[in-house]
């Protein structure tokens, strides 16, 4: 295996969808206010829009194994649990986003910015200006890693960055080249393993043809930075193309590859060879979550149908959940339903959602605004399951009465779901949903709910 060793890094195009749900009717699309319908809305006092069937949350139920969490949200962007705190982005009262992170032994929100005195602004704060993409680090979880953005007299950059918010330090890692309307980068985090933090990277670059057009063309490497050296490399191999799926997680003996196109589950040793299959799934479907139980070194991953995202009435509704054990054996799950759309792993239980779609009038992107898991969430005990019981309890743990939809990031720990605010606009004879920028923290048992709103 050859290594590059480079000079010139990241760069990191960010995307935040917030408009969600459409099948593929062919309805006229509101171009002139299509802005409206897609922004964010951080300055809608929220707080006190409690659903009917919650109660405000008035104490934080203390569970001692919080900092024990065995479970790894592969896909999970805005909430990355570290120990006993949970990593996640949301905006503050005069809508600043930035990062911030839960104490899940207390249930306080605190951002990431350790001073008390910082009044946030791009002039006074180090602390803005970070990627939506973090690694969080599994030995000390007041560490994390993520992309800043860094503008110079003459240049805008893009460095790594490792972020120690217990001792108020930002320490660029690698500094990339300036960034220009004609040669830019994107980097998308993969995982950190080995003292290394693996990621892709694909290299725009525009240029004239020679008969006055602008050709784009897209490189993609699959690299690493040293943490300790800052030593930055392009693994020259034959998985650097994305043509063979994206690298999403290591241990200590395999790396593994989710190949969504070419519909495979995967590994490869340290020196990206000895590949070996693991799963392989359905044409027309994709891996919805995907996660990771360290105590037991198992996988999860739950496979739905492409088509239940955005129909009304999907023909293929498939929806499953398969298990991968440490030899890398898989086996597909007895599960109270055979339409599972997402899944969400805790230590105890498996919760999920099912296709049972409600349309809520028509899209301004066309079609209609569509919440194809109804806003329920069910579970079910992993004891049921590994003790393969032939019939298992269906258990319906939240439902959102149209009020509350799971469109955003999920994390759930214990009796508690993290999730990210979603509602409902009408405006016009148009539908749609919109990200409000606020997380929530709700209490499934004790049906309570608590708004994670930032100072």
């Amino acid at each position: 295996m050859k290594k590059i060793k480079i000079t010139a890094l990241l760069s990191a195009i960010l995307f935040v969808s917030t408009m969600i749900g459409c099948d593929h009717t062919d309805n006229t699309i509101d171009t002139d206010n299509l802005d409206k319908y897609i922004e964010s809305n951080h300055t809608t006092d929220i707080q006190y829009e409690i659903p009917s069937w919650l109660t405000p949350e008035e104490k934080y139920q203390l569970n001692n194994t919080v900092s024990e969490n065995n479970i790894v949200p592969i896909f999970t962007s805005n909430y990355k649990p570290a120990g006993d705190r949970l990593y996640y982005r949301s905006s503050t009262a005069d809508g600043t986003s930035m990062w911030a992170y839960i104490s899940m032994t207390t249930g306080e929100s605190h951002l990431v910015c350790p001073d008390p005195l910082c009044k946030h602004t791009a002039d006074t704060c180090q602390y803005l200006n970070f990627s939506m993409q973090i690694l969080v680090d599994e030995n000390d979880n007041t560490v994390f890693y993520t992309l800043k953005t860094i503008t110079a007299p003459n240049a805008t950059y893009t460095a790594l960055c490792r972020v120690d918010t217990a001792n108020d330090m930002i320490k660029e890692l690698y500094r990339g080249n300036p960034q220009t309307d004609r040669e830019y980068d994107q980097y998308i985090f993969n995982f950190i393993s080995k003292g290394k933090i693996y990621f892709t990277n694909i290299h725009y670059s525009k240029k004239d043809d020679g008969n006055g057009n602008m050709v784009r063309t897209e490189t993609p490497h699959f690299m690493y930075t040293d943490i300790i050296s800052g030593e930055t490399v392009i693994l020259d191999n034959l998985y650097i193309d994305l043509s063979h799926g994206e690298p999403r997680y290591a241990d200590e003996a395999y790396i593994y590859f989710l190949d969504q196109h070419n519909k495979r589950f995967y590994a490869t040793d340290y020196n990206f060879e000895n590949e070996r299959d693991i799963l392989t799934f359905e044409a027309g479907c994709q891996v919805s979550n995907l996660y990771y139980d360290k105590k037991h070194k198992m996988f999860y991953l739950s496979i739905s149908a492409d088509e239940m995202d955005n129909s009304m009435e999907a023909e293929n509704t498939t929806g499953y959940i398969c298990r991968i054990d440490e030899n890398l054996s898989c086996e597909k799950l007895n599960m109270p339903s055979n339409s599972i759309l997402k899944s969400y792993l805790t230590d105890d239980y498996i919760y999920y959602t099912v296709y049972d779609p409600i349309s809520y009038g028509t899209s301004p992107r066309g079609g209609s605004s569509i919440d194809a898991d109804g806003g329920k969430i069910y579970r079910v005990s992993l004891d049921s399951i590994n003790s393969n019981e032939t019939m298992q309890v269906q258990e319906l743990v939240f439902d959102g009465e149209g009020k509350l939809f799971l469109h955003g990031s999920c994390f759930i720990i214990n009796d508690y779901m993290y999730t990210d605010y979603y509602t409902l606009v009408k405006e016009g004879g148009m539908t749609w949903f919109r990200n409000m920028d606020k997380a929530i923290r709700i209490n499934l048992k004790e049906k309570t709910i608590k708004w994670l709103i930032l100072q």
